[in-house]
């Protein structure tokens, strides 16, 4: 299969859907499912037939649940019209350094799927392809360099995901010496960008939101077309979104009323009471945005970061450090002296209230 892979015109190309993810949720479960209908629907409509993934299909690298099993099978059987070559991500690999040993293992009998995992897989045609599973060293590639270098990569100064840029992996002039068009998952944030004499690294991204940090985030799919190797990006507007609604603003009308449906409907909500409020108050809120079916509304107390505090107040909110130390040390159970725990443990408080000043 893999041989007639690269042959094709165009490929779909997705990455990191996590299937497990949030303590294997059947929320989450139906979320990838209901997606992966989407995506097949969008390959078909090109009469696209070969699938390159880039990584992590599931979430937890050292246990499956069977839930999340049946889960990735179910989208395993949704994807069988199509010829599949899987790269294996860290979460789907048990070693943090390689990915011999892999939860992709089961769908390696299929006779649509190619699963890339212990070695890097090399084809030349009229392109020259690399395809790379997670922890290969790409000093060991050969010196030629790839049209399209594709795999689970981790890239210096490319966003880990909203707040962290990672400052550790490959450097991006090592990697581009080895490839015109890197293409990789890994990093959840979509990442197109280009450099000297027409090469460019392309992060995916996730298909769809997983978290509050990748809200307001462009989420979906690409297709690559291997003769001229332009990439188009089709968005998903099918999956659910996470939205933060300040009671501030709410009570404020600083929010369309007439829009709020639309945001919580089928969405995950989190209400941030970032001002005083009564219970009864936060309860009507809660009850009139969960009539509007969200998959999920949690609140978020931020209400001490827009406060100034009295006196009295802060005393009231205030501890001995000291005292509550002894408390907890004289609860534990050990065999080595208390006294010098405590002892321990008050020096390294001093320390730190040194460091802090």
């Amino acid at each position: 299969m893999i041989e007639n892979f690269f042959k094709e015109k165009r490929i779909a190309l997705f990455t990191d859907i996590h299937i497990g993810v949030h303590r294997d949720s059947p929320i989450w479960h139906e979320i990838a499912l209901e997606w992966t209908d989407w995506f097949v629907s969008e390959v078909k409509k090109r009469n696209i037939k070969n699938i390159l993934f880039c990584g992590d299909f599931f979430h937890n690298r050292t246990s499956l649940d069977l839930t999340t099993l049946q889960t990735g099978s179910k989208i395993i059987e949704k994807l069988k019209d199509f010829n599949m070559v899987m790269i294996a991500g860290n979460h789907d690999s048990y070693y943090k350094n390689n990915a011999s040993i892999n939860s992709l293992c089961p769908f390696k009998g299929k006779e649509n799927i190619h699963v890339i995992d212990e070695t890097p897989f090399i084809w030349k045609g009229n392109k020259t392809i690399c395809l790379c599973p997670w922890g290969t060293d790409i000093k060991n590639l050969p010196q030629e360099e790839f049209d399209l270098l594709a795999g689970h990569f981790e890239i210096q100064n490319f966003k880990m995901n909203a707040h962290k840029i990672c400052d550790h992996g490959l450097e991006s002039q090592s990697i581009l010496g080895k490839g015109k068009l890197i293409i990789s998952g890994h990093f959840h944030l979509r990442d197109h960008r280009h450099y000297d004499n027409n090469k460019s690294i392309l992060y995916l991204g996730s298909p769809y939101e997983m978290d509050f940090g990748e809200r307001n985030q462009v989420k979906g799919i690409y297709f690559l077309n291997l003769e001229n190797m332009e990439l188009e990006f089709v968005e998903n507007l099918i999956s659910p979104k996470h939205f933060k609604i300040k009671v501030s603003e709410l009570l404020s009308n600083q929010i369309d009323t007439k829009k709020i449906p639309s945001i919580i409907n089928n969405n995950f909500i989190a209400i941030d009471v970032d001002k005083k409020l009564d219970t009864q108050t936060l309860d009507l809120i809660i009850g009139k945005f969960s009539q509007y079916q969200p998959k999920l509304v949690r609140t978020d107390f931020n209400i001490f970061e827009h406060l100034q505090l009295s006196a009295v107040e802060t005393e009231e909110f205030s501890f001995d450090i000291d005292k509550a130390l002894s408390e907890f040390v004289e609860l534990i159970d050990t065999k080595i002296s208390k006294k010098e725990i405590l002892n321990k443990c008050l020096e390294f408080y001093k320390i730190s209230l040194i460091q802090d000043e």
